[in-house]
């Protein structure tokens, strides 16, 4: 009559071929006369083919192949799976079982590159990952100095501030009349923006960015003595351009119209002298 008596166990477990894998998290599982034996290989991907083997010391033995064994044994095991398991017909083999040390065998036979969509993939998503956007940025005319700062996924902000010297009145003395002075105060540019993503390949991506923008602009100011002076108003426009990253640094193009008509409309005798376009450049890094 055939004995099976699952005492402790030994298992040894080898990897040969392969230094940066190894067997690991075995597990054994005993149900009825079968013994199930669970491993996993680390650094494995299924690009990779393994040469798997199973010899057993029984009851202190020599060391010999198990013939009822089913799974994953035998050639071709492609790698990268979470699990892989053998199992082993116990009374199909032997008699009586004390005891049993396996020796798990596992040869890298094959060892493909990685296709080149699948890297590009996992490039794509380490880089998608990098959604926050920090650069120093300057404005022109002007220049105006100052930065922008973006969290940009698929869609995402972008903001920007800058501080400079607003570009000098062009008026000219027979268009407003008067004595014309020089004016050249300094201001401040805001702006606020959506952004797209429209490109992503790797570690390159692309954003259309687009809102709304404010700027203090110069106008002269005329009274009915025709004398004229200049003031600072706040002039509201619209802003478009594109943000792109490349590895681990970021830039950004920016264009910027403003619209005097409400100030002049509300204020009378207000007429924008400087330019209604800015051009925003920046440079920095992502993370």
């Amino acid at each position: 009559m055939k004995k099976f008596f699952f005492l402790p166990l030994v298992f040894t477990f080898y990897i040969h071929g392969l230094l940066a894998q190894k067997v690991d998290s075995i597990r054994v599982e005993q149900s009825g006369d079968f013994v199930r034996i669970l491993y996993k290989i680390t650094g494995s991907n299924e690009n990779q083919t393994f040469r798997i083997s199973l010899l057993a010391s029984i009851n202190g033995g020599l060391r010999s192949e198990l013939k009822s064994i089913s799974g994953d044994i035998g050639d071709n095991i492609v790698g990268g799976k979470n699990e892989y398991w053998i199992l082993w017909d116990v009374l199909r083999d032997v008699d009586e079982l004390n005891s049993v040390e396996f020796f798990v065998k596992a040869e890298l036979t094959r060892n493909l590159p990685a296709p080149a969509r699948k890297i590009r993939s996992e490039m794509t998503m380490k880089w998608q990952k990098k959604r926050f956007t920090i650069m120093p940025a300057v404005a022109l005319p002007g220049p105006r100095i100052g930065g922008a700062i973006g969290y940009n996924e698929s869609f995402g902000l972008l903001g920007s501030f800058t501080r400079g010297k607003i570009a000098y009145p062009t008026a000219i003395k027979s268009d407003i009349g008067g004595t014309v002075y020089e004016g050249g105060k300094w201001g401040n540019q805001f702006s606020i923006n959506l952004t797209k993503r429209i490109i992503s390949i790797e570690s390159f991506q692309v954003h259309l960015v687009a809102g709304f923008s404010v700027a203090e602009m110069e106008y002269s100011v005329t009274e009915e003595s025709l004398y004229v002076w200049f003031d600072k108003e706040e002039t509201f426009g619209l802003s478009a351009g594109i943000l792109f990253g490349a590895g681990r640094m970021t830039g950004s193009f920016m264009y910027m119209n403003y619209d005097p008509g409400s100030v002049e409309k509300g204020n009378q005798g207000y007429w924008l002298i400087t330019p209604m376009t800015l051009f925003s450049v920046g440079l920095g890094v992502r993370f």
